[in-house]
């Protein structure tokens, strides 16, 4: 009897740590100020507690010079005069595998995530500003199109709350502005299904790009072109 009832406890605990809310939540106004939500508890990311400010300046003080800083010194000093290694170029088998297992992986995280995450609040106010009234009018046209086409997106992966969005123009602003509020949260369990999803795919896509940058891949592309 014991046994069931922990068994019973253990269950439920884990049952209320995956309904357990998770997020970020973000205010932008003349300045950002950023927190994590777990559960009831919420964590300031940004911008830093004043006394830990103080104790990572007092922690990056210079110390006493000593015989294994000089040689680490050195060592740093022979690797820069080192020839830098040339990175190669992905070629045009690697970029068409990794443009379709990142269209694959958005697929999956839609299909999975099922409206598992919701955005609230959202309140965005952009004021679009510069120099030139031609870029200015041309940046907004792009953003409204963006921000279409992210409501019609979301509307099918996630649920959103009250949204109060504003994109407007001022030709005399030297630069464009913007300040809100944004709060992005989903369940535990979602959130591992997710992280879950996201190195899967990596994984898949590491073992491929490799695969497809031999040169056995590269001259097979040779002799097709």
């Amino acid at each position: 009897m014991v046994g069931w009832l922990i068994l019973g406890a253990v269950l439920l605990l884990v049952f209320l740590l995956l309904m357990m809310p998770v997020g970020i939540h973000a205010v932008f106004r003349g300045g950002l100020r950023l927190s994590l939500r777990l559960g009831p508890f919420r964590i300031t990311l940004y911008p830093r507690p004043a006394k830990e400010k103080k104790r990572r300046r007092s922690e990056g003080k210079p110390q006493k010079e000593s015989k294994h800083v000089n040689r680490t010194e050195d060592r740093a000093e022979a690797a820069e005069r080192k020839p830098e290694k040339k990175h190669r170029l992905p070629n045009r088998q690697q970029i068409i595998f990794s443009l379709d297992l990142l269209l694959t992986v958005l697929q999956r995280l839609i299909r999975r995530l099922r409206r598992g995450i919701w955005i609230d609040p959202l309140d965005l106010q952009v004021v679009f500003g510069g120099e030139d009234p031609a870029d200015v009018a041309s940046l907004y046209g792009k953003a409204q199109a963006a921000a279409s086409a992210l409501f019609a997106l979301g509307d099918s992966v996630m649920r959103i709350g009250e949204a109060h969005v504003s994109l407007r123009t001022d030709y005399d602003a030297p630069n464009t502005v913007a300040e809100g509020e944004v709060g992005i949260q989903l369940r535990f369990g979602s959130a591992l299904l997710l992280l879950g999803t996201v190195l899967r795919g990596l994984v898949q896509w590491a073992v491929g790009y490799r695969r497809l940058g031999k040169p056995q891949h590269t001259t097979k592309q040779a002799k097709a072109a």
